[in-house]
């Protein structure tokens, strides 16, 4: 009971220590900025000196068994009086896992948001070369490893106990796992990305090769990297591009998946589980094909998921999440050779990868069930019949969503958090695109491009690029109508400064974008890049052109123009006239009609199901959709040709 009462002392004091003499208001953001800059170049980072925590509340000065009196302890650094202030207002920082009781930490009503914070710091520390500790990693003793990954792994294990984690907040669940320091090593995916973008901000000529690792990254990079490095490369940075290099061969390191998998059935009680989970080890552990591999672990990770509430022990469903990142890597690691594949793969082999695409989607948390069997259906309607052309197009339209799914999900999590954080550490904004570029979104989006523009070809789309007909190098990427004075942003960054009504031509690695009326996307834009999935959140048109054309449309920078692009990807880019006032008042009449729905009138408080008898018209829009409401006033008036065992579900918000 004491050293319970105790550890609460402790983790009372680790989320709500008042700072002596300081204001209750944190100070602007500017100023919180500053601080975390100073943090990093701190030879301490966030702390002030070195200090034993001991179980029974105490603090002690570092010497040997300090608390040996006290209940046992931990030695760690001691916070500075600006991080306790920023801790008690809510930006929880320079957090110590040696020091959390779960326990405690889950009764906190900000438990969700210190958690989603502490992911958003461990990717900061591995994207930004250790972050605020990047010195303290240095200063013994500040941090002692084992302590850490005890404590990360008990807080895991708490949070996997818990069946909202299992299921409602699963993917916040997994990138805890994937983050939070428990004993375990990932393939750092974000760490190639990041140290990638440091270089080019340090080093613009690099800023090509930046790109492609950032669209389509090989192991074959590593060696472009070092070429560079020794023709082109700035010697003050030989450091930084070496370690790229191995970071890039780390992560496209062959390993063998089979004893991971194998090693978690050993572990797991549920039998069913357990004899799938060996079947697929055995498959794996025989298989060489390399399509057939990745069929294989993109369905086991979808079986992962499904079955992580089964799972039994916390230890066995943090193991199953452990191997589940384990093969969301090699599927990231392998979606390089399907990528070769492409040229020589057929439609239907091309549709086949995309459903196994899905699963592993779904497995790793970026779409729903409900998403993953839509998908399942849409490509089992186009493999099982002979589709027209226009259906056929219609269905890799929808499988276009993915991405945006995808960007919803983690921003639906995560985007308040990043907010939060973003005001204090800029860099924070990366994290949501970090984790679709970083994932089997890369290749999804690469076969499904494959497959429009074999589409777009069988269909005969032609495009117009100022009155020159066009078969290729326009990619209508976001459907919309617009137009303005085509401009390129005076300084590379300066998205803030751009005009409201001008059609720009923007970079695809755009990391912020305001409300603009057009863009179009130079070089290797996609469904996936980042501007794309700016432009269609803003519901903006964007054409991806290809950098043969870019002169064409450079050259009549300040023209006025009109962009076109059409739901089936037909663009339209020329110069403006007034041929085309006609078009766009239409599109302002049509803009203005408003559907006002009487909020007032909707009845959300009686959720029971209404038997048809009790239903009329005039509830339309009140307790039911209007095909309810109707059928309800027909039953009324013809009792016996409606049948009565019909009965109405009380509608949510989300449902007409």
């Amino acid at each position: 009971m004491k050293r319970a009462l105790a550890i609460s002392f402790i983790i009372a004091a680790f989320f709500m220590t008042p700072v002596a003499g300081a204001a209750t208001d944190p100070p602007d953001d500017t100023t919180l900025r500053n601080w975390v800059q100073e943090m990093k170049k701190a030879p301490r980072g966030p702390f002030t000196r070195l200090r034993w925590f001991c179980n029974d509340g105490t603090i002690l000065p570092p010497k040997e068994y300090a608390c040996k009196d006290h209940g046992g302890g931990v030695q760690h650094g001691e916070w500075t009086e600006r991080v306790k202030l920023m801790r008690k207002n809510e930006y929880y920082i320079a957090n110590i896992y040696a020091d959390i009781d779960p326990a405690v930490l889950q009764e906190n009503p900000q438990h969700l948001e210190i958690i989603k914070q502490m992911i958003l710091e461990q990717f900061l520390i591995d994207a930004d070369d250790g972050w605020i500790f990047r010195k303290a990693r240095y200063y013994r003793g500040a941090l002692q490893t084992e302590d850490e990954i005890r404590g990360g792994r008990g807080l895991l294990l708490a949070l996997v106990k818990d069946s909202d984690w299992n299921q409602r907040r699963y993917i916040v669940l997994r990138e805890a796992v994937r983050f939070v320091p428990h004993g375990r090593q990932d393939a750092p995916i974000s760490e190639m990305r990041q140290v990638a973008l440091s270089i080019a901000e340090k080093d613009k000529n690099f800023e090509t090769l930046r790109i492609k690792i950032h669209v389509r990254p090989e192991l074959s990079d590593a060696d472009q990297v070092r070429t560079y490095a020794k023709t082109r490369g700035i010697s003050e940075l030989s450091s930084d591009y070496e370690h790229l290099a191995q970071t890039i061969e780390e992560v496209y390191r062959p390993q063998d998946v089979g004893p991971a998998v194998a090693s978690l059935a050993k572990q797991l009680k549920n039998a069913r589980l357990k004899r799938q989970i060996n079947k697929d080890a055995a498959q794996l552990r025989n298989q060489t094909d390399t399509v057939a591999r990745f069929a294989i672990v993109s369905r086991l990770l979808a079986t992962l998921r499904d079955n992580l509430p089964k799972a039994g022990r916390a230890s066995s469903k943090l193991a199953l999440l452990d191997t589940s990142l384990v093969l969301e890597g090699d599927l990231y690691r392998s979606g390089n050779e399907l990528i070769d594949k492409l040229p020589g793969a057929s439609r239907r082999q091309r549709i086949l990868w995309l459903g196994y695409c899905s699963d592993g989607l779904y497995g790793i948390g970026l779409i729903s069930s409900r998403q993953q069997r839509a998908l399942q259906d849409s490509f089992r309607t186009q493999l099982e019949a002979d589709p027209q052309l226009i259906d056929y197009q219609a269905g890799l339209e929808y499988a276009a969503r993915v991405p945006e799914w995808s960007d919803r999900q983690l921003r639906f999590h995560f985007f308040e958090t990043v907010t939060r954080l973003e005001g204090i550490e800029p860099l924070t904004r990366r994290y949501i695109h970090d984790r679709l570029r970083g994932s089997l979104l890369l290749l999804y989006s690469a076969i499904l491009e494959s497959l429009m523009a074999d589409a777009g070809q069988q269909l005969g789309i032609q495009n117009e690029l100022f009155d020159q007909k066009l078969a290729s190098g326009l990619r209508g990427l976001n459907a919309g109508l617009a137009r303005g004075i085509l401009r390129e942003p005076q300084t590379s960054g300066d998205s803030q400064k751009l005009d409201r009504s001008g059609i720009y031509v923007l970079p695809a690695t755009t990391e912020d974008l305001p409300p603009v009326a057009g863009i179009i996307t130079a070089g290797k834009g996609n469904i996936l890049s980042h501007v794309q999935l700016l432009a269609r959140n803003l519901g903006i048109p964007n054409v991806a052109v290809d950098k043969q054309l870019l002169q064409q449309i450079t050259a009549r920078v300040g023209n006025k123009v009109v962009l076109a692009v059409s739901s089936r990807g037909i663009v339209q880019l020329v110069e403006d006239g007034s041929h085309w006032d006609e078009v766009f008042a239409e599109e302002a009449r049509v803009q203005d009609i408003v559907i006002r729905p009487d909020l007032n009138k909707l009845d959300l408080y009686n959720l029971s199901f209404i038997p048809l008898q009790q239903m009329r018209a005039e509830g339309s829009g009140r307790v039911a959709g209007p095909k309810a409401a109707n059928l309800g006033e027909l039953k009324h008036h013809f009792p016996i040709w409606v049948n009565s065992n019909i009965t109405s579900p009380k509608p949510s918000p989300m449902v007409s």
